[in-house]
């Protein structure tokens, strides 16, 4: 197929990602996902050929397959396909249906997946986000899967700051009320000894 497609082509994905092709997501293994991007490759001449993954790998399985695909030459992934799993639908009367779950409920699982592929890529490929996105908000996550968590980072760090900055404004004032308060006994005390001196030198 990729041979006769190759001259309409403008890149080819190879989806392994599917969970209603049995037995399709067995390609998702390293060695098999080598063969075929290789094969798939030799066939698609100079067409760059991207593989399209599942956000159900567990961990370790999907690095090593995105390792094993990079090594055959894919040019790019595609992130993620339906899952398996129902998050926050376990009392849906629909949840025990068979076949791959899209729509809203995917989207943090897309996201946590893009964030796993990306960080075995490394930034050397695209990685085309997919999968829970409906708005600009979705795209953004998805686009940098880790913002949350920074914002939420830099939120606290500001927080810290700001008790910081209380802190110090309260010592501040705690000071300078010390100062003004001690500042007359001071003074007085200084007179004091002057007209101490001055009586010893008559």
């Amino acid at each position: 197929c990729a041979a006769l497609l190759r001259p309409f082509a403008a890149w080819f994905v190879v989806n392994v990602s599917s969970p209603n092709t049995p037995g399709l997501r067995e390609l998702q293994a390293p060695g098999q996902i080598r063969a075929l991007v290789e094969g798939v490759r030799a066939a698609a001449g100079t067409v760059p050929v991207m593989v399209k993954w599942a956000p159900d790998q567990p961990p370790g399985a999907l690095e090593a397959a995105v390792d094993a695909a990079l090594a055959a030459g894919a040019a790019g992934f595609v992130v993620a396909n339906t899952t398996l799993e129902r998050p926050g639908l376990a009392s849906n009367p629909l949840a025990g249906e068979a076949g791959g779950l899209s729509g809203r409920p995917l989207r943090p699982l897309a996201v946590a997946t893009v964030a796993r592929v990306r960080a075995v890529t490394r930034g050397a490929v695209p990685i085309v986000g997919v999968g829970g996105i409906f708005d600009a908000d979705d795209a953004a996550a998805i686009r940098h899967p880790h913002r949350d968590e920074r914002r939420a980072e830099l939120a606290h760090l500001r927080r810290q700051a700001e008790g910081v900055a209380q802190g110090v404004q309260g010592h501040r004032a705690a000071v300078q009320l010390a100062v003004s308060a001690g500042l007359p006994a001071r003074r007085a005390a200084a007179g004091a000894e002057r007209e101490a001196e001055a009586g010893e030198q008559h």
